[in-house]
């Protein structure tokens, strides 16, 4: 990809881009379905960081296509277009990627804390870190838009040390979000003497609530501008679908999760007992309990601070019921309501 021109980049980029924002579409219509529902599974500000990122995207691919065709149909010259890029629409795809970059990285560290039950001294270190992106994107943006294109293709150093604080920022995310899930995931396994193996589907859920594609991107995106290859011209195109597709994939899991354990609290509710609203507070691994236990109906619920697991069986041996108290605070963040 060494030998690839800024145009050739260019065009590559939007190629790619399209095809990801339709995915991203797909996945962001699957979201608003739940938000359309009306059941409370997520809260306002959620639903408000979940649309933004599509509506950049969105105006972020509509300015590549002029772009693109401006240079190719307009101009008839790609190479000069794509070679001293510094007008308005440049400009405005870094914003809109920055923007795009604090929002993604606020929802992972969101759903960081909220797993570490609420515990801000889990997640200053990716707050301090967030905060250093911001102010290094923001001056990182105000260079590039007066750089010619070798120097977006190098990358200035604000620029550099806003993709590593960026980079870090995930790192240090990501590993707060999958190890506590895997960890739930172990203890659940072991307080009721099953395999601690876990699944490749387990796997593929943690990767994905954890962010790890994001994530993936960076490094990708960072590896290219230190070797100064035109192809993160592609990378930085890529990233501004995957800032949205990362967390919207999360939030349609989660509300995926909670709209099937609503569904079975609304079975068991007709049956031998009642069992009060299912929040991800009280289940805060979310979906990927599932895949551990596929078949299973039961709906775990949180009544008092304890570390204790009941269960109810009939006479043919199949649980009715399961009971998992965990030893954190209830506090209601996902619904509104």
């Amino acid at each position: 990809m060494s030998g690839l021109s800024p145009a050739g980049a260019s065009f590559v980029s939007l190629f790619t881009s399209a095809l990801l924002h339709g995915i991203y579409t797909v996945l962001f219509f699957i979201a608003l379905s739940f938000f359309w529902r009306g059941k409370g599974f997520l809260s306002l500000p959620l639903k408000i960081l979940t649309i933004i990122p599509y509506l950049i995207s969105t105006v972020h691919l509509s300015l590549s296509f002029w772009e693109t065709f401006h240079a190719f149909a307009i101009h008839h010259n790609a190479d000069k277009v794509f070679n001293h890029q510094k007008g308005w629409i440049f400009v405005a795809h870094l914003g809109m990627e920055l923007v795009s970059c604090i929002i993604v990285d606020f929802i992972l560290i969101w759903r960081a804390w909220v797993l570490w039950a609420y515990n801000w001294r889990s997640v200053v270190l990716p707050c301090a870190l967030l905060f250093g992106s911001t102010v290094t994107g923001v001056v990182g943006v105000w260079q590039q838009s007066r750089a010619h294109i070798e120097g977006v293709v190098r990358g200035s150093g604000w620029a550099l040390a806003f993709a590593i604080l960026v980079m870090l920022t995930n790192v240090v995310s990501t590993g707060l979000i999958a190890g506590r899930i895997w960890w739930y995931i172990r203890d659940m396994r072991k307080r009721q003497h099953r395999n601690a193996k876990h699944s490749s589907l387990t796997i593929l859920l943690v990767l994905i609530e954890s962010g790890a594609l994001y994530l993936g991107a960076l490094i990708v995106f960072a590896i290219l501008a230190v070797l100064g290859n035109p192809g993160v011209i592609i990378v930085v195109d890529v990233i501004a679908r995957i800032t949205g597709i990362a967390p919207t994939l999360i939030v349609v899991l989660v509300a995926l999760r909670l709209d099937m354990e609503s569904r079975k609290n609304d079975q068991l509710r007709h049956g031998s007992a009642e069992m009060s609203g299912f929040t991800e507070q009280n289940y805060f691994p979310s979906i990927v309990s599932m895949a551990n236990n596929p078949s299973s109906s039961v709906l775990p619920h949180v009544t008092k601070e304890s570390e204790d697991i009941s269960t109810t069986q009939e006479s043919d041996g199949q649980i009715t019921s399961v009971e998992y108290i965990r030893p954190y605070p209830t506090r209601s963040y996902v619904s509104s309501r």
